[in-house]
């Protein structure tokens, strides 16, 4: 059982990953019977992850002594963030508009949403969130999706070389982070709902982990299976990961 205790013990929502889905119940039970707060999603068949609300070292030492034999780790829940710095564009480019009668591939903004400006809202073919608008930020996503449809024309000089993108605004965090369990959870249904007619998505976040050489990330993980399962591309993943 490996084990991560978060900075100065203090309570935290931790992370817990079994061995084997057959414990899960007995597991379950454990924390009932401790009255400790917990959420499970499940990602996929047996592929499920446990986020134990509010914990410190004096619990894990109860879950050491009790679990160590099926619990494959313990450890701070992961929090993804978007990037902090936004660069400044300046100049003013024209608006463009997507001609009549052309098709335009789709591309998925996995963010904290596009605000419908000018600039984009000729291009937005759908929404999908399941946060209110009026609690969503709508800054990060919004610059990602200017970038997409403007950035040659910003830079003066064709680098992208493209034609336009119609866009999905798929909101899957409402402000600035959250916890990887939740994004997972987002991302996943955003994807198996509009697959069909989104094969290339955005995905630009922050986060700062422990990078492990012997196994891959739960993140990695689900988006691999997504990936695979559906037929399409993430591009620019993860822009940062800071090793701590």
């Amino acid at each position: 059982m490996k084990i991560n205790i978060a900075k100065n013990d203090i309570f935290s929502n931790y992370k817990v990953k079994l061995k084997d889905f057959r414990f899960a119940k007995q597991f379950e039970k454990l924390l009932n019977d401790y009255d400790i707060c917990f959420k499970k999603t499940e990602y996929f068949e047996n592929f499920f992850m446990y986020n134990l609300k509010n914990i410190n070292s004096k619990f894990i030492s109860i879950l050491n002594d009790k679990a160590a034999n099926y619990i494959m780790y313990i450890e701070p829940m992961s929090v993804y963030s978007l990037p902090i710095r936004i660069d400044e564009e300046s100049g003013e480019v024209p608006v463009i508009y997507p001609e009549k009668n052309k098709n335009y591939v789709t591309l998925g903004i996995l963010d904290n949403g596009l605000a419908h400006i000018n600039y984009l809202h000729p291009w937005i073919k759908k929404v999908h969130t399941r946060f209110l608008r009026e609690n969503t930020s709508c800054t990060h996503g919004t610059f990602v999706a200017g970038i997409a449809l403007y950035g040659d024309k910003l830079e003066n000089r064709e680098i992208v070389k493209n034609e336009g993108f119609y866009l999905l605004d798929s909101t899957v965090l409402d402000s600035t982070s959250i916890e990887e369990d939740e994004l997972l959870k987002n991302i996943l249904l955003a994807v198996q709902e509009n697959y069909k007619t989104v094969k290339i998505w955005n995905l630009s976040l922050s986060v700062k982990l422990e990078i492990d050489e012997n196994m891959f990330s739960d993140f990695g993980i689900v988006l691999d299976y997504i990936q695979k399962n559906t037929l399409f591309l993430f591009v620019n993943q993860v822009v940062m990961v800071e090793i701590l």
